[in-house]
């Protein structure tokens, strides 16, 4: 066999292998990127309609031929890929969270063997109304005093993470290309806070955590901290209402 004919065959491969998946949840539509055992690699942001899903799968290809992949690893030491889209973009698409950088690493390379897959099927999903979390709007003196901002920067991109007046960790944001960037997302995080939508989304694991959009349109996600119960996932709701707004940068 010719080494051409060897590099097709491999292409084709990669190409034949593995699976897009179109879901839809809380109203919006995302699309997932599994391998060929079922493994899930990569979930995106939500998209208001089926056919922006699937177009961004093209957007999203064309990130792991030309973009740039690095590994995070959060406060509690485990680690997930960044892929970036290009040195310039403001385009970050996050993978699965893994326990070692070994299985994050391998993880990118699963990506890039079955991103080019054509196969996508749409699954039929319906919106988890039940999860979503039912809030009331806050008076002036529901928001507490004492709570901060801090940016930490991790592998060249930007995070803001909001704590409690007791040091707690109650979010980490996505990742920003710029500091600058990362700050101007606590403004629109605070916005959100207070009227977004809030939902309770259960892991394999079965940890909860709650994922905040800004409206049930919107592409923008945030999430909170993984809790052995949902009551404690809700309860931590409360506690991201109640200090978003006064919250100080530090």
């Amino acid at each position: 066999m010719l080494a051409d004919d060897a590099s097709d065959e491999d292409a084709s491969a990669k190409k034949n292998s593995g699976k897009y998946e179109i879901v839809k949840r809380y109203g919006s539509f995302y699309f997932l990127l599994k391998a060929n055992n079922g493994q899930l690699l990569l979930e995106s942001t939500g998209y208001t309609t089926e056919q922006g899903a699937k177009k961004a799968i093209d957007t999203f290809k064309n990130a792991v031929e030309v973009g740039e992949f690095s590994i995070d690893e959060d406060k509690n030491g485990n680690f997930k890929f960044i892929l970036r889209a290009s040195a310039r973009s403001q385009m970050l698409y996050h993978g699965e969270t893994y326990a070692s950088r070994q299985r994050a690493e391998s993880a990118i390379q699963s990506v890039k063997n079955f991103a080019l897959t054509d196969t996508i099927r749409r699954v039929t999903s319906q919106d988890q109304d039940a999860a979503v979390v039912e809030i009331k709007p806050l008076a002036a003196s529901d928001h507490k005093l004492g709570g901060k901002y801090e940016i930490e920067e991790r592998d060249g991109s930007f995070f803001f993470l909001l704590k409690a007046n007791n040091g707690q960790l109650l979010l980490e944001s996505p990742a920003f290309t710029t500091e600058q960037g990362a700050k101007g997302g606590i403004d629109s995080f605070k916005k959100a806070a207070d009227s977004g939508v809030y939902v309770i989304d259960e892991d394999k694991n079965g940890n909860f955590r709650f994922i905040l959009r800004a409206s049930t349109r919107s592409q923008m996600r945030y999430f909170g901290e993984s809790y052995s119960t949902r009551q404690s996932a809700e309860n931590s709701v409360n506690s991201v209402r109640a200090f978003a707004q006064n919250a100080v940068l530090k």
